[in-house]
């Protein structure tokens, strides 16, 4: 019995942890490929995909669901939308010549 309560306490414990982790996906998963390079958000799929890997798992640990929340935040953070590149985007200035 005690280990059958140690097991719903630790699945609990995980699920409280994974809150975080969840949003992260969610919002992850709401951004608009369009607007971002395509390394930037190469990237950041890469970091969802690690990120949905842990969120199924039902015995990540605390630090596996934290380095994975992290990740992904980090990699929607360094997204780089495509006006922000300038080597992207053909420049409308006049050439000097």
């Amino acid at each position: 019995m005690t280990n059958r309560l140690t097991k719903a306490n630790a699945k609990a414990r995980v699920k409280e942890n994974k809150e975080f982790l969840f949003k992260a996906i969610e919002e992850a998963e709401a951004l608009n490929e369009k607007d971002y390079t395509a390394e930037s958000y190469a990237e950041m799929v890469r970091a969802l995909a690690a990120a949905k890997a842990v969120a199924e798992d039902e015995y990540a640990t605390k630090e596996q669901i934290k380095k994975a929340a992290d990740g992904l935040t980090a990699a929607v953070q360094a997204l780089q939308k495509v006006s922000d590149n300038p080597s992207s985007t053909p420049s409308n200035k006049p050439s000097d010549s």
